[in-house]
């Protein structure tokens, strides 16, 4: 949904004991699909509790659409095709996992990995600045933590996805070749687990 100034919102009828309440977005859109939303349940709702159950939403969020292509348990999805990141998990033993640490300037990178049976290697990367601060604790300012996760595919030697919240994920790449002792050269990742680089 478009991020909507609210102070460009219509006002919906303005009751005499509230004048100038603005809609939110949410009950703006529902005028649109010409629902009248009723501003008191819905205000209370969204801004007290964060619900809405006119639109879909309850305490749990909103309502899943639903999902034939699941296992008895609703975890595992079974439909084609298949969605391989959804195999992976930390827990499972019989997948080859570990992790590694690598230092890149003032940057420690903590590396945890898991290579599915398709070949592809998951990856999640944490990056923290290294803090000058003395003392048996480390503190790093907020927002100096960041994560980028990425896809290797091993067949391919290359990265097939990338995605976080970093504004450059080239150091996360680099820090990931490391840990992968992958080389200057286009090679298979070895992942060997748990080492520092």
């Amino acid at each position: 949904m478009p991020n909507i100034d609210q102070e460009r919102l219509p006002r919906l009828g303005d009751p005499p004991d509230r004048p100038g309440r603005l809609m939110t977005p949410l009950q703006a859109e529902l005028l649109e699909e010409n629902k009248v939303p009723d501003l008191d349940a819905m205000g209370v709702a969204l801004h007290r509790m964060g619900v809405a159950p006119e639109a879909g939403y309850g305490e749990a969020g909103p309502e899943p659409l639903p999902s034939p292509m699941s296992d008895d348990s609703g975890d595992r999805y079974l439909g084609w095709p298949p969605v391989f990141q959804w195999e992976i998990d930390p827990g499972d033993p019989s997948l080859e996992s570990g992790e590694a640490s690598v230092r890149i300037g003032d940057w420690e990178f903590e590396v945890w990995f898991q290579v599915h049976p398709g070949n592809l290697v998951y990856a999640s990367i944490q990056a923290m600045e290294g803090d000058p601060a003395e003392g048996p604790e480390r503190r790093h300012p907020v927002g100096r933590n960041v994560v980028v996760n990425l896809v290797y595919d091993r067949r391919r030697s290359g990265v097939v996805a990338i995605y976080g919240t970093a504004r450059d994920f080239r150091p996360f790449v680099e820090a990931f070749r490391i840990a992968g002792k992958l080389g200057d050269e286009p090679g298979p990742a070895t992942m060997e687990p748990s080492h520092e680089c």
